[in-house]
């Protein structure tokens, strides 16, 4: 089981509703979601 912060979590349901609007592609969700997962979950 990972620990994840809050900020991590919000951040990532934000980037899923801003996909699910087509506002950003898997591609650029899935380099965000790296780079938060990097800067939130240290």
């Amino acid at each position: 089981m990972t620990t994840e912060t809050l900020e991590y979590v919000m951040s990532r349901a934000l980037l899923k509703e801003l996909l699910k609007k087509k506002l950003i592609n898997e591609e650029e969700f899935k380099e965000i979601d790296r780079l938060n997962k990097n800067i939130f979950n240290k």
